[in-house]
């Protein structure tokens, strides 16, 4: 196995995941391996159309706030991004619905990815969620999982620095006062 691991990651490229049967590089194959092995992608195609659906969307969403975040223009996109904010957490929250998680009512990696991507537009607008109940329901409901309330509990938790150093936003910078804790 190592070997051929070589071979596909001659680089060495971050992240990496092996197990037992597989070793892979990708954020995102990551995730949806860990995800799969799991059953936490669907059962039907129609189940996995969706997520991968939803997950197509998280990215975007995670992506929107990156892509400036990384410009030197940082603070003048930033109106922009905000006066766009509130028709996209519409559609999300119309997404959701009154279900627990973005895929029903069991939890799948796409309900974390839109978790951290929402936690970190939370970062830039405090109140982005103050008029989508569901959605504050749905963060809560994430942080409440036995397993990420304990880890977020833990020394292991790491809350800041959202980007890489040499972003505008989010990086080697502080958090803003809002949500130092």
């Amino acid at each position: 196995m190592f070997c051929n691991w070589i071979l596909i990651n001659y680089r060495f490229q971050l992240p990496y995941y092996i197990d037992e049967k597989c070793a892979i590089t990708q954020s995102l194959a990551i995730l949806r391996y860990i995800a799969d092995k799991h059953g936490m992608i669907g059962s039907t195609p129609e189940e996995r159309a969706r997520v991968s659906m939803i997950e197509g969307a998280a990215v975007d969403l995670r992506n929107g706030l990156s892509r400036i975040s990384y410009d030197s223009r940082f603070n003048e996109l930033k109106e922009g991004y905000l006066n766009d904010l509130p028709t996209t957490l519409q559609i999300w929250s119309k997404f959701l619905g009154a279900n627990q998680y973005l895929r029903g009512s069991s939890v799948s990696h796409v309900d974390f990815m839109v978790y951290e991507a929402l936690d970190v537009i939370r970062y830039l607008d405090p109140h982005c969620l103050d008029k989508f109940s569901n959605l504050q329901q749905f963060m809560s409901r994430i942080e409440a999982l036995p397993s990420i309330k304990a880890y977020m509990e833990s020394k292991r938790f790491i809350k800041w620095p959202l980007n890489g150093w040499n972003a505008h936003f989010g990086g080697g910078d502080a958090p803003p006062i809002s949500q130092e804790t």
